[in-house]
């Protein structure tokens, strides 16, 4: 195999490997064949064939990592800001708040009686209803504003430069957002006060959500369900 050949190689996997064409699995199998054609046909077969996998393992590397990046700060059910990035961003708008005048403030989101979606028609139907609630709120969430999975059922919206007038209005638009597309939210919310931290801040927002639940009782059904006999819950 001539070497304007192997650079042609070369070539076609990095484009294929930057589009995701070229799966970890498929790579090591192309780098083990490309190996053995280069050392059996090559006069510089050793050469080129080590070249051949040091680029592929070292592109292997790269795009196992940006993997781990992206699930470091991303929730891989919804797409949203994972809660460790939520938590990230509350802790440095707490820490700018020193150096700038500004209320940042927490809004945490429930899905009104969405055990009984998981009860009645699986973790899968809970699954596809989590996705679609996500990218309902993601649609109308605002640049200044971050939005995230908290965790089970719960979302989270982080203001950095809010306050609690702002933390309420926008709680009001992602509850008319999903109630227009049939889901029930309750909201709790909390705003910066003093130099407290982003656990006693959250822990504000839980239990104004509780009260909030309590409140609601949890009566509005979840979007992509409508409501059976009985209070069960059926896929529309």
């Amino acid at each position: 195999m001539p070497r304007h050949a192997v650079s042609r190689m070369i070539a076609a996997l990095r484009a294929l490997w930057g589009r995701g064409a070229v799966r970890p699995a498929a790579a090591l199998r192309a780098a083990a064949a490309g190996y053995l054609l280069l050392v059996r046909w090559a006069p510089v077969g050793l050469a080129a064939a080590g070249g051949l996998l040091q680029l592929l393992a070292g592109l292997l590397i790269a795009r196992e990592a940006a993997a781990w990046r992206y699930l470091a700060v991303r929730d891989p059910l919804t797409g949203l800001w994972s809660r460790r990035h939520l938590e990230e961003r509350l802790r440095g708008a707490l820490a700018a708040r020193r150096r700038r005048p500004g209320q940042p403030a927490l809004v945490l989101l429930d899905l009104d009686r969405f055990k009984q979606v998981n009860d009645r028609l699986g973790h899968a139907a809970g699954d596809r209803l989590l996705a679609e609630v996500a990218r309902t709120l993601a649609a109308v969430t605002r640049r200044s504003e971050v939005l995230g999975r908290w965790g089970g059922d719960e979302f989270a919206l982080v203001l950095p430069e809010g306050d609690g007038s702002e933390a309420a209005g926008a709680a009001r638009r992602l509850q008319a957002a999903a109630g227009a597309a049939g889901v029930g939210l309750s909201a709790g919310l909390a705003a910066a006060d003093g130099g407290e931290g982003p656990e006693a801040l959250f822990a504000r927002a839980d239990a104004d959500l509780y009260r909030s639940k309590r409140a609601r009782g949890g009566s509005t059904g979840p979007a992509g369900v409508r409501e059976a006999a009985g209070g069960c819950y059926a896929l529309h």
